[in-house]
């Protein structure tokens, strides 16, 4: 019971310290976890043999609609809070890492089992209070050498994203000072790549699934080392990897170089916020605009170009997973329109911008249905409130879903929760937010993150990460300070188009 399966401080390493978080600190008594609720009623589902700010607002500006918040009862909690899981790299876990794109050995895994899931445990972590450091590892080195790295060539090449993933890996929690052509290269290669993956991604067992991280860069790093890094340990996401925090490059660069380098361990699905329409309101373009700043000597290579390549990957990330064949995932929620798992293989990709009412718009943006009153899906007024924009979903609808799909368990995104999930529908879904301290001012309201460990028996560990008031505190100044910064560059930006209108109808 005491073993967990992870990856970065090793297995050992990983039994010792719950091993410690339990003798410290009696666990409440264990009650063996029961099958999800008539779950014996399903099959697996045909597996193809293709491959809120902190009150989140809609397109038309309404508040989010809250989760309810449940927890496992028939779980064992487990605080291991005393137990801090840095940002920084191992450098074991460095070497590791590097070595292992070089011999390309996929883990094995199940695709299809016979087994329900239960929740058996939820293990609390805690963390330091550091978060990304603007400056970076290769910067610091380059001021001492006097010379900058080389860019890049043109072509996109495995050496050119090994190379980047390389020096990702050891800046560690830092900001990046990525070259305008190595990080096309890198997009261009991760969109050609992800183009070629069905709209649902087949995913074997085990498996870690992780939901929004917002650009929080640092706490990507933390749950990589908890839990293992791709090449050890199968990732899956399930989308808003941008906007709010600061360093949505960062996220998104790293996810698709270990998806480029580990093809058969990382599964990336879209997210609300990988939408133009949203993150241009928000802060991505904006980030991007300030990372790569339009200058006389930047035409062609500044913000509004890179931008454009992000665009084009978001628009071809796969929208839903099935975990071994019997749990489904996406980052919103479930659609009137899902009468099968194919009906989600069908959808084409790219997506530009997600049409309202369609299956693709519902992954994305749907959200649970607290009303107790409600019994089927009504539209997400509560995310756009004049039509709607996914929909509002009750827990007879999502039990009634697992039945018609064949399916015994959902994992969403899209919100939240105080503890970093939630359960809804009876224990049939579940809500997943892995940005810890994204909301709050106290220890009563900071939110924790989590992400869930599927195992090859489908038994379920859920991993939180709680943070302190003072993390809380640096995350949300850095924040503003980003928001001040990106301001700043968009008036001197304007400020620039005006003064060269003026100059070129002068000389007209």
């Amino acid at each position: 019971m005491l073993l967990l399966v992870v990856g970065g401080f090793h297995a050992v390493l990983a039994a010792f310290m719950l091993f410690q978080c339990m003798t410290k600190k009696a666990a409440p008594k264990y009650s063996p976890a029961k099958p999800i609720p008539d779950a014996s009623q399903s099959k697996p589902a045909t597996v193809s043999k293709e491959r809120s700010e902190d009150d989140e607002k809609s397109r038309g500006g309404s508040l989010m609609n809250p989760v309810l918040e449940k927890s496992s009862q028939n779980a064992v909690h487990i605080d291991c809070t005393h137990t801090i899981v840095p940002a920084e790299i191992p450098e074991s876990d460095q070497k590791s890492i590097l070595k292992a794109i070089k011999r390309q050995k996929p883990q094995k895994g199940t695709t299809v089992v016979e087994k329900v899931p239960m929740i058996e445990k939820v293990v609390a972590y805690g963390t330091s209070d550091d978060i990304t450091v603007v400056g970076s590892y290769l910067q610091i080195r380059r001021s001492e050498r006097g010379s900058a790295e080389p860019t890049s060539s043109s072509s996109v090449s495995t050496e050119v994203t090994e190379s980047l993933l390389a020096k990702l890996i050891k800046n560690g929690a830092r900001q990046f000072p990525f070259q305008f052509d190595e990080l096309v290269d890198l997009l261009t290669a991760a969109t050609s790549c992800l183009a070629g993956e069905s709209s649902l991604l087949e995913v074997p067992v085990p498996c870690v699934v992780y939901g929004d991280i917002h650009g929080q860069y640092s706490d990507l790093l933390r749950w990589f080392n908890l839990n293992g890094w791709p090449h050890k340990t199968r990732s899956v996401f399930l989308g808003d990897f941008v906007d709010r925090g600061s360093h949505g490059i960062e996220v998104v660069a790293l996810l698709v170089a270990l998806k480029l380098a580990f093809p058969q361990q990382m599964y990336i699905c879209r997210g609300n916020h990988e939408e133009e329409s949203l993150n241009k309101v928000y802060s991505f373009y904006e980030e991007v605009c300030l990372r790569f700043p339009s200058t006389l000597e930047t035409v062609g290579k500044d913000g509004p170009v890179m931008y454009s390549h992000f665009k084009k990957l978001f628009m071809q990330i796969p929208l839903a997973a099935l975990i071994g064949g019997r749990i489904l995932s996406m980052h919103g929620g479930i659609s009137p329109k899902m009468e099968s798992v194919d009906s989600i293989r069908k959808i084409e990709r790219p997506i530009d911008d997600f049409e309202v009412g369609s299956l693709a718009c519902d992954l994305v943006w749907s959200d649970p249905d607290t009303d107790p009153e409600q019994t089927g899906f009504r539209p997400n007024l509560d995310r756009e409130p004049q039509h709607g924009i996914g929909q509002l979903f009750a827990a007879e609808a999502v039990k009634s879903l697992c039945r018609r799909l064949g399916i015994d368990f959902i994992i969403r995104g899209h919100q939240a929760p105080l503890h970093g999930y939630a359960l809804f529908a009876d224990g049939r879904l579940m809500t997943l937010f892995s940005a810890p301290g994204y909301k709050g001012s106290t220890m009563k309201d900071v939110n924790m993150g989590a992400c869930v460990e599927v195992h090859e028996d489908m038994v379920i560990t859920i991993k939180q990460l709680k943070v302190s008031e003072k993390f809380r505190k640096n995350r949300a100044e850095d924040v503003e300070r980003m928001k001040a910064s990106r301001k700043l560059a968009r008036k001197l930006r304007e400020a620039r188009d005006t003064k060269k209108s003026k100059t070129d109808s002068c000389t007209e």
